[in-house]
């Protein structure tokens, strides 16, 4: 019994110095906005910024983006049961004729705040794969998802713009759970 509770001793600390030398976390947010707040609290936030709300409805806000560069800055919301809905998700749109020096630009930026992406893709385009040059960087931990993409056709499409998306997977989980729950007739 006694070399039993010694080795549990031991272990516990052997273990929470290995436990408490996770990832470093990921910002939840910028100057404007962070991932969890109440919409109450974010449309303060963003009028207290001098956004422009373009839209908003119970799930979403839509703003004139910050930037030069962002044609909208969308923010979702996830409705609790008995509360106010919380930011789940923030959508930065660049304008259509955003080119890969832009995605430079950004991808720089992006670097300095959250340092080296978790994962890349970068397609050169012209495979059947592939066929439009595209480029997408990831930055994960266990709490946030931030993602960089963009495309680049030849003829661009509304849907080829360059986006900056940041979503809190909690939430993100939530709603795919949701989604994928069989319906009672």
């Amino acid at each position: 019994m006694r070399s039993t509770a010694l080795f549990l001793v031991l272990a516990a600390s052997i273990a929470t110095p290995a436990l408490s030398a996770e990832a470093p976390k990921l910002p939840r947010g910028d100057d404007v906005f962070r991932l969890g707040m109440p919409r109450s609290e974010a449309k303060l936030a963003l009028m207290g910024a001098g956004m422009k709300i373009l839209k908003q409805e119970g799930e979403f806000i839509l703003c004139e983006g910050r930037d030069p560069h962002v044609e909208y800055e969308q923010y979702n919301f996830y409705a609790l049961a008995h509360a106010e809905g919380v930011l789940w998700q923030v959508t930065f749109g660049f304008r259509a004729d955003t080119d890969p020096a832009e995605f430079g630009r950004v991808d720089s930026e992006l670097r300095q705040l959250l340092g080296a992406p978790t994962d890349t893709l970068d397609a050169k385009g012209g495979d059947a794969f592939n066929p439009v040059p595209e480029r997408r960087l990831r930055w994960v931990d266990n709490r946030t998802l931030v993602t960089l993409a963009g495309r680049w056709p030849k003829e661009p499409q509304p849907g080829d713009r360059m986006i900056v998306e940041w979503v809190d997977l909690k939430y993100r989980r939530a709603i795919g759970g949701a989604a994928n729950r069989p319906r009672a007739n």
